[in-house]
């Protein structure tokens, strides 16, 4: 886990969560980094439960599956959608699955789940909010709070 800023001999240290050891004389401005590396921290493990939920939502048909509940690993480790199928799918679910998966996709590659979403005849998100089914729109909710 990350710990503080250490003094070692005459310079500094810390160790971000990502394990990397980063020196510096000037211990404030390990401080910053520091924080600023445990909020960007935090905000990939939000998003990485955000997402694993969506895809247990979406199940293995839209979503490839790894060892265990770790889908992804960090917030730019998402090309486990299946996007073939989610594509030849749209039109052919219900209206809130659709939109489910394309919202998804949208959170991926932005002009490919705009396009998908326009597939399903939803352009604004009150109408993505309101196709959604209350568990759909609760895992798209988490998505979208965990990115800012």
């Amino acid at each position: 886990m990350t710990t503080g800023v250490q003094k070692i001999g005459s310079a500094y240290q810390v160790t971000l969560p990502n394990g990397q050891i980063v020196k510096s004389e000037n211990p404030e401005a390990l401080k910053v980094l520091l924080g600023r590396e445990n909020h960007n921290h935090k905000q990939m493990l939000r998003y990485r439960e955000a997402w694993n939920a969506a895809a247990e939502l979406a199940g293995p048909r839209f979503v490839f599956y790894t060892e265990g509940r770790g889908y992804i690993k960090d917030k730019n480790d998402l090309a486990l959608l299946r996007f073939r199928n989610i594509e030849s799918s749209i039109g052919s679910l219900g209206k809130n699955d659709s939109v489910f998966l394309a919202a998804m996709v949208s959170f991926e590659k932005p002009n490919q789940g705009r396009h998908l979403l326009e597939r399903t005849g939803c352009t604004s998100l009150r109408e993505i909010a309101e196709a959604l089914s209350p568990e759909q729109r609760h895992c798209i909710s988490r998505l979208f709070n965990a990115t800012g």
